[in-house]
């Protein structure tokens, strides 16, 4: 089989090409490239029962290409794909199961009854397991897959010393996970709560608590090399931390401008912090870790975030009519997705889709980089598909 036709085909693979079918592999790898702008936007809305699937057109229009629907009350909260962008995960937050579903055939293969109020269901980077972070519970469902058979087992429940666990991120090894919390919403002192969970995947248990971070801790993304974790808690903490993966610390944190700390997204040497409340967007650098800009002119109720697999755009989710009963759920007056033009730094199109628009993620899920081990020298090539997880775009 030559390099574009796996390109081309059911799966993204890493490999290296020893330089066979040369020349048509070359159209057909720049074929591959193109239709990396004919990406999807899958987006989950709770308030409609159904994820609607968006395509941009000529780079800033979108438009509604297809629908998948729930069953009533389900409340389709979260939504992430596996490495391959085979299955997409769906945490059904309404009623407290996982819908797994096949991505290029559009179709539920099966839903899973985890815990009440699934929030998040976050596979691991190996595509051995998935985590299902059960808000009301204070739990994590284990669910073990083997991606290439399509089969999906309840493993282990992990129980979590903080009230409230959110949402979920593995290292990249797959080794460790770290599980954000709201904490005791009661709680007179807002910084005594919130603490981080340490997961150790092999054993299944919580091995250390980071914080606390504060009630309403929520974001979650990892540096792309792996070495950092980005956190923010909200209202009324309003604060990013800087998490060594290595040691498990916090190295440094300090006060958002905005109200109401929620999605991340790191975009190259940049972390994008969305604040729910006062409907602006922190930019920060990502190795000083310094506040370099604000957006302010952002539409009702921003909520997540998912980079375009080349790159220039950012698309956010806009909250509509509440409908989880969730502590520190919002209300927006426009639901639906909006598009930034990341070089600009500004809003260029949106979408109105009704009901209440939360989860977000695009497939594929990032571009493909086609390396030359030398300039000049035809014979082989490497690829390397580059994956990142949305982990941060978390909460209610």
């Amino acid at each position: 089989m030559s390099l574009a036709s796996l390109l081309l085909g059911e799966g993204y693979s890493s490999l290296v090409y020893t330089g066979e079918n040369l020349v048509n592999d070359k159209i057909l790898i720049n074929k591959a490239y193109a239709e990396l702008s004919d990406y999807e936007i899958w987006v989950t809305n709770q308030g409609l029962d159904k994820i609607q699937i968006l395509k941009i057109k000529d780079g800033e229009t979108l438009e509604s290409v297809a629908e998948i629907e729930f069953e009533e009350g389900s409340k389709p909260h979260m939504i992430f794909f596996d490495s391959g962008t085979k299955y997409a995960y769906v945490a059904n937050v309404g009623a407290g199961t996982v819908t797994i579903i096949d991505v290029s055939q559009r179709e539920i293969v099966t839903t899973i009854p985890t815990g009440n109020g699934a929030h998040a269901a976050v596979p691991s980077p190996d595509d051995k397991r998935v985590y299902v972070v059960n808000m009301r519970d204070a739990t994590i469902t284990e669910i073990l897959t083997d991606i290439e058979k399509g089969t999906f087992t309840v493993g282990r429940t992990i129980k979590v010393s903080e009230m409230m666990p959110l949402c979920a991120v593995f290292t990249n090894d797959s080794k460790k996970a770290y599980i954000s919390a709201m904490g005791n919403l009661t709680a007179s002192d807002p910084m005594s709560t919130g603490m981080m969970s340490v997961i150790d995947v092999e054993s299944g248990m919580e091995v250390k608590t980071i914080g606390p971070l504060g009630k309403n801790g929520c974001g979650l993304f990892l540096s792309e090399d792996g070495s950092k974790l980005f956190a923010n808690a909200g209202t009324p903490i309003n604060k990013y931390y800087i998490i060594d993966t290595a040691t498990d610390e916090i190295i440094s944190s300090a006060n958002l401008r905005g109200n109401d700390a929620h999605g991340v997204y790191v975009v190259n040497d940049e972390v994008w912090m969305i604040n729910r409340q006062s409907n602006s967007i922190d930019i920060i650098d990502a190795d000083n870790y310094s506040i370099l800009s604000t957006l302010s002119e952002v539409p009702d109720k921003p909520d997540l975030l998912y980079l375009s697999p080349d790159e220039k755009l950012l698309f956010m989710t806009l909250r509509g009519q509440a409908v989880t009963g969730d502590p520190h759920a919002l209300s927006g007056i426009e639901p639906g997705v909006a598009v930034i033009d990341v070089a600009q730094k500004k809003v260029i199109t949106k979408m109105n889709l009704g009901g209440d628009v939360h989860g977000i993620a695009v497939t594929p899920e990032f571009p493909l980089a086609l390396l030359p081990f030398a300039a000049g020298f035809v014979g082989l090539m490497l690829v390397l598909r580059l994956r990142r997880h949305p982990y941060a775009n978390y909460k209610n």
